[in-house]
């Protein structure tokens, strides 16, 4: 990722927008949201080496027991494909950890700090 390069997760699908971030590194500039309805807009343009003028269509959303900093981190700690992290976050509320670690190990939501 170099000045000036583009991450739109409409035209990329959320899975690449997401690794691309992820190569940023993990900085609080860097994160975009663990949110529901996090498929329709993740945007923004590479400066300095990090990521400005991002933006999401889902609001802020905390997973208990997801890490320590699920609500605000997820380069290098989280990231979501799709609606999935809904189905995750209404498991951990539940308090259904189990089903929530389910998804985790089928690959969909990558924690590694819950594991």
């Amino acid at each position: 990722m170099a000045d000036g390069d583009k991450i739109d997760v409409n035209t990329e699908g959320l899975h690449a927008a997401s690794k691309k971030i992820l190569e940023l590194g993990d900085s609080t500039d860097n994160a975009v949201a663990d949110g529901s309805g996090l498929s329709g807009l993740i945007t923004g343009t590479v400066t300095g080496g990090k990521l400005t003028g991002f933006a999401t269509d889902g609001p802020l959303r905390r997973i208990p027991g997801a890490t320590a900093d699920a609500g605000h981190t997820l380069a290098g700690r989280f990231y979501v494909l799709g609606e999935l992290v809904s189905t995750a976050a209404d498991k951990y509320q539940a308090g259904d950890t189990a089903a929530a670690r389910a998804i985790n190990t089928a690959g969909y939501l990558n924690d590694p700090g819950s594991r």
